[in-house]
């Protein structure tokens, strides 16, 4: 809270003319010399540092400022209107000291002011002594009551309970905040087991296609190798069980070769089952492989986390896992035996016994 005295030209002329009147008159006395010097440098004081005085004198410019302004306005080198001058110039004064520190070089001033009105109090006039008595006596506890009422401290003892208020609603909402953030926490933990779980999933589920397609082939195999088994023995048994139809005329020679034909097809047939068992056993291998890849997928998000964790900046933390999941299901080609394979022998054997 500020108000404008000390700065309006209103104030700031009348103390010009009264330091030329001062300046000007004569003195009798040790007493009125320092008196007007004294006041002379408060007035000065007044006109140098005009803002300051406006927000450091509130109490007396509310009070006093009036009559002081009207001693202004009355230039005059009487006894009375000097004493009179100096007791407003105290009232300021003091107020300065009271509420205020300065740290420039008027401190002095204002103290030698304070001190000449305390220790030359009876050689002044009988309302300037009424004046500097109030001063010291009654003025300090009347501008205790003057700034307690203020707008100011109202302001600021409003400001203290809503900083109250304030800090019980910041504890109150750091609680909350606190529990929410434990809460999300825990949603965060389920989430990531959820990821976890449910990461790369298109892939997951192509592996699981792949696997269903390799169980059908697979069943598929299976009655094919049954199917083999029962159907092997069966040109042997035939010719076995037709032999009596034969002519028993014909020799152990001619008999023989009449078992050549079934014994080829049979040994063709084991061939063929010998083929279909290797594909037989090629699928396993493969369900195994997919199912090792499914299960892969599933933990991967958490191995490719760990992985950045431990070896940051390492391009092939995925490398070992890549190998696996990205290789070739299918067993090598060198692995598979062909269906040709073992023609020769058959024939070999074909030729050794037929008759030259």
């Amino acid at each position: 809270m500020t108000t404008n005295f000390f700065t309006l030209d209103s104030t700031q002329q009348p103390i010009r003319d009264y330091i030329k009147v001062i300046n000007d008159c004569s003195v009798n006395s040790e007493f009125e010399k320092e008196r007007n010097e004294l006041i002379v440098s408060m007035l000065q004081y007044f006109l140098s540092t005009p803002v300051a005085w406006d927000e450091k004198a509130l109490f007396n410019i509310e009070y006093a400022g009036r009559r002081f302004l009207d001693v202004l306005s009355n230039p005059s080198d009487t006894k009375f209107q000097l004493d009179s001058l100096f007791g407003y110039c105290f009232r300021f004064a003091l107020e300065k000291l009271f509420f205020f520190n300065d740290d420039d070089n008027r401190l002095n001033l204002v103290s030698s002011v304070k001190n000449f009105g305390i220790y030359r109090f009876n050689e002044f006039e009988g309302f300037v002594q009424i004046q500097i008595d109030f001063a010291l006596k009654e003025m300090p506890m009347e501008m205790t009551k003057y700034f307690l009422k203020s707008d100011d401290v109202k302001s600021y003892r409003d400001f203290v309970h809503c900083l109250a208020e304030g800090k019980n609603f910041t504890s109150q909402w750091e609680q909350y905040l606190k529990k929410q953030h434990e809460a999300i926490d825990d949603i965060h933990k389920t989430l990531q087991g959820y990821e976890s779980a449910f990461n790369f999933v298109g892939l997951y589920d192509g592996f699981n296609k792949l696997g269903k397609q390799k169980r059908a082939e697979i069943r598929w195999s299976r009655c094919l190798l049954l199917l083999l088994a029962i159907i092997i023995p069966a040109p042997i048994l035939y010719q076995y069980f037709h032999m009596p139809l034969i002519d028993v005329t014909q020799g152990a020679i001619d008999k023989v070769i009449t078992f050549i034909p079934f014994i080829s097809l049979t040994f063709i047939l084991i061939y063929f089952f010998r083929v279909a068992l290797s594909g037989y056993n090629s699928l396993r291998a493969q369900i195994v492989q997919i199912e090792l890849r499914k299960s892969l997928c599933q933990f991967i998000q958490s191995y490719s986390k760990f992985s950045l964790e431990i070896r940051e900046a390492n391009e092939d933390a995925l490398k070992k896992f890549e190998e696996v999941v990205f290789s070739n299901i299918m067993p090598s080609d060198d692995k598979i035996p062909s269906t040709f394979d073992g023609l020769e022998q058959i024939a070999s054997l074909i030729n050794s016994v037929k008759p030259k």
